[in-house]
């Protein structure tokens, strides 16, 4: 799926991606301002590669949409999991083939509905219910999944899929701090 298809007009680019190899940095060249980057909402994000959808995620990090790129980006660090490690992997070697690295996202403003529960007592009371990002997240995915066959090909988790041998072995190689 192109991220063009997408018909939401609350879906936001964020950023483009680079790659310094000397300095083993990605870098963010954002596309909004900073009302937009430190946004608390809960967001499902979209890792684009040449305008194809290759993961779609969600989060609710509090240092907004920043952090959670961040969580990728700067996974050659610390101790971080295979999957943040992997998606960096991935994006480094897309960005040495020149192509075009994007990350959008679509903030979720619906915090919590109302909904008719019937309690111990028989009594049905309109009750706020909140609304987990992860439920939109995997709704996108399975939305995604019906209308193209398949689930995002960077989505190993949701695939049931395990992360290449490749990757397994350069993760097992760092020492991590």
């Amino acid at each position: 799926m192109k991220i063009d298809d997408i018909k939401n007009n609350d879906i936001i680019k964020i950023c483009d991606l680079s790659y310094n190899k000397e300095d083993d940095k990605i870098i963010c060249d954002y596309a909004v301002d900073n009302k937009i980057k430190k946004n608390t909402e809960p967001r499902i994000y979209f890792i684009v590669i040449n305008g194809v959808i290759k993961k779609i995620g969600g989060s609710e990090d509090k240092g907004g949409i920043v952090s959670t790129i961040n969580a990728y980006i700067n996974s050659n660090k610390g101790n971080p999991s295979i999957s943040r490690f992997g998606i960096r992997y991935h994006l480094i070697n897309e960005l040495d083939c020149n192509n075009k690295v994007e990350f959008y996202c679509i903030f979720i403003k619906v915090k919590s509905i109302s909904l008719p529960i019937k309690y111990f007592n028989g009594i049905c009371e309109d009750t706020k219910v909140d609304i987990s990002f992860k439920s939109i997240e995997k709704s996108y995915v399975i939305k995604f999944t019906d209308i193209f066959g398949e689930m995002p090909k960077w989505n190993y988790q949701e695939r049931g899929d395990k992360w290449p041998d490749y990757i397994k072995e350069e993760y097992n190689k760092r020492k991590w701090k």
